[in-house]
């Protein structure tokens, strides 16, 4: 099973009391493009996540594209990211997109976010192509201030590394002599945690680099890691510090492991520092392993700070082949490949060639799962395979497409995925022929079982709800915010964002009047809205000939209630608290008006069929 069968599995729990399983085939339009996830109101030529026409994604340039989350995979607003001294700033659904990218066999892709971890992900940049980089982003497991003259020590964080900064041992960018407030920052990574269960968070992808190295001997390696943090200082002002040359601080880490009796006590292991420039790991020092409280631990003394890695190179290598092709079978060229160890702590990223090929060496004997990304026209696409086993015998990449490699085949890949779900009522029945509808464009018709499935682009933030009929007539559906992972488009083998439409749990009703200066606003439309989802209507009705109307209105949230007419899509609007509709809960619109007690907004008031009233 796949991460994204397993989480649909997960999430069918919830569905299981109505006893449904089955997922129907997608209906609806696809997404066309006019809701371009790229689109902003703000997106200027500044190589945000937001698009315009001067940044014409949907022309043959050389950029660079990607999507940034954290370790349980939703999106990250806000992040900085920096490659090549060119910079961009992701969007609300974690994008970037940074044009005018140069050609380079191997950049940097820094990126950072604050109460995060950085992160910095080496790429190759490749010409009149959207070259795109997936980027997690790991959680600041400790934060603290001290004075420089004090020195601290500290946990970084429950059964963590413990560090030892030294007092007065601190220096400047510049190397001079540091006194004053000291920020730090700190992360222990997450390397052991079930690879396919996402929500457990396991942080292996929000790494530095890509597990090559450069040893004491000026060699290159592939490393397996057997434990990483990460230590940050600053000023008050932000600007970094560091250890004196002659201040190392001494730091002890629990070793982690997916091999059993790896390390023994008294054994030496090498230890590597991240070189952001390089972007590769160098060997620096080495610790010794000790047993701390029955912990299998490493202790070394750090000359710096910024990343440190206890690894070892793997002596020997398998290697894993595939083809990347899009639905209707053309090459995909420039897809960026990653492996991830299953039973071992280490990444691999190999880019597909002109024929959509990729070669990929790995650990020989273990498994892993591959990660694969690319991106045109501004839309992303990007899937996970099931775990591949590696043999216990030898391959390489070096010598013509892979020699002794385990060849996966082709992997047909969209840039759409899938938004499945079932429609129920407030006592768990299936609903048959609801239209269910997405802010990305999508909408589907329910299935007789009460299920749907909508075709959608993937890492993009949707509000799903039920789009109901008749004004004054609808049940009221409660909306729900989902951010799409990747997926196949119709819901193919599982699709990993499942959602339930419920009823809201009561309802009442809301009263007044409209007009339009002396005027009744008679056959206007009155819409309420929940003030958690402003964009999407929950009920609406008609107004009398005589400008009295009636609404009902969920109970248990804020709402807004306003007439439909004017240039700006309402004239005036009037809040209903929570509190507010709580009084009056059961009260009900009969049609003609009211039956019962209902909350009383008073006179909308708009100045004229153009509008001209306000909130």
């Amino acid at each position: 099973m796949n991460l994204f069968e397993n989480t649909q599995s997960n999430l069918l729990l919830v569905l299981a009391a109505a006893g449904l399983l089955a997922l129907p085939a997608c209906g609806g339009p696809a997404f066309d493009g006019s809701n371009d996830p790229f689109n902003g109101n703000d997106g200027g030529n500044n190589n945000t996540g937001d698009d315009d026409d001067d940044d014409d994604v949907n022309t043959l340039q050389t950029a660079l594209t990607g999507v940034v989350r954290d370790a349980t995979g939703q999106p990250i607003a806000g992040a900085t990211v920096e490659a090549a001294g060119m910079t961009g700033t992701t969007n609300s659904d974690g994008r970037f997109f940074i044009a005018d990218m140069t050609p380079t066999e191997r950049v940097s892709v820094n990126v950072s976010k604050s109460g995060f971890a950085k992160n910095s992900t080496p790429i190759e940049i490749l010409d009149e192509i959207e070259n795109m980089v997936l980027i997690t982003l790991a959680e600041v497991d400790y934060e603290n201030s001290f004075d420089a003259a004090d020195g601290h020590t500290f946990e970084i964080e429950i059964g963590g590394p413990t560090v030892a900064l030294p007092a007065g041992g601190f220096v400047d960018a510049s190397g001079n002599a540091y006194t004053g407030t000291i920020n730090v920052e700190a992360t222990f990574y997450d390397l052991e945690s079930d690879w396919s269960d996402i929500e457990a968070g396991n942080e292996i992808n929000a790494t530095p680099g890509d597990f090559t190295a450069i040893d004491a001997n000026g060699e290159f390696q592939r490393l397996e890691s057997f434990g990483m943090f990460q230590v940050n200082l600053s000023d008050a002002d932000g600007n970094e510090l560091n250890l004196a040359s002659e201040s190392p601080a001494p730091v002890v880490l629990p070793l982690q492991s997916l091999t059993a009796d790896a390390y023994n006590v008294g054994d030496e292991i090498p230890m590597w520092n991240y070189d952001e420039v390089e972007g590769r790991w160098i060997e620096e020092t080495v610790g010794l392993v000790i047993d701390v409280d029955g912990v299998l631990s490493v202790e070394f003394d750090a000359p710096h700070f910024s990343t440190w890695n206890c690894d070892q190179p793997l002596p020997t290598h398998g290697c894993v082949t595939g083809s990347i092709n899009t639905a209707d079978g053309q090459d995909r060229s420039g897809a960026t490949v990653r492996a991830v160890g299953i039973t071992y702590i280490s990444t691999t990223t190999a880019r597909t060639d002109q024929n959509g090929d990729f070669c990929l060496e790995v650990k020989n004997g273990e498994q892993v799962w591959l990660e694969i990304s690319y991106s045109v026209g501004g839309q992303m696409a990007t899937t996970r395979t099931q775990p591949v086993t590696i043999p216990s015998g030898q391959g390489t990449c070096t010598q013509g497409g892979g020699t002794n490699c385990v060849d996966i085949g082709e992997v047909n890949m969209e840039i759409m995925t899938c938004l499945s779900g079932i429609v129920v009522t407030s006592q768990g029945q299936p609903i048959a022929n609801a239209i269910v509808a997405a802010t990305s464009g999508g909408q589907a018709e329910t299935d007789a079982q009460g299920f749907f499935c909508i075709t959608t682009p993937v890492f993009f933030n949707n509000t799903v709800s039920v789009v109901e009929g008749e004004l004054g007539q609808q049940q009221g559906f409660i909306p729900v915010q989902i951010y799409a992972q990747p997926g196949m488009p119709e819901c193919q083998s599982g699709c990993p964002n499942v959602v339930v439409m419920r009823p809201y749990s009561g309802v009442a009703c809301a009263s007044g009047e409209l007009w339009f200066g002396n005027e009744p606003g008679a056959n206007q439309v009155i819409e309420v809205f929940d003030q958690a989802f402003p964009d999407t209507r929950i009920f609406a009705t008609v107004v009398e000939q005589t400008g009295d109307f009636c609404v009902p209105v969920p109970t248990g949230v804020d709402v807004t209630v306003q007439s439909s007419a004017g240039a700006n899509g309402f004239c005036d609007a009037v809040d209903v608290t929570s509190a507010q509709s709580g009084q009056v809960s059961g009260g009900t619109c009969d049609g003609t008006g009211q039956s019962g007690e209902c909350f009383d907004v008073g006179v909308l008031d708009c100045a004229g069929p153009g509008g001209g009233g306000g909130q």
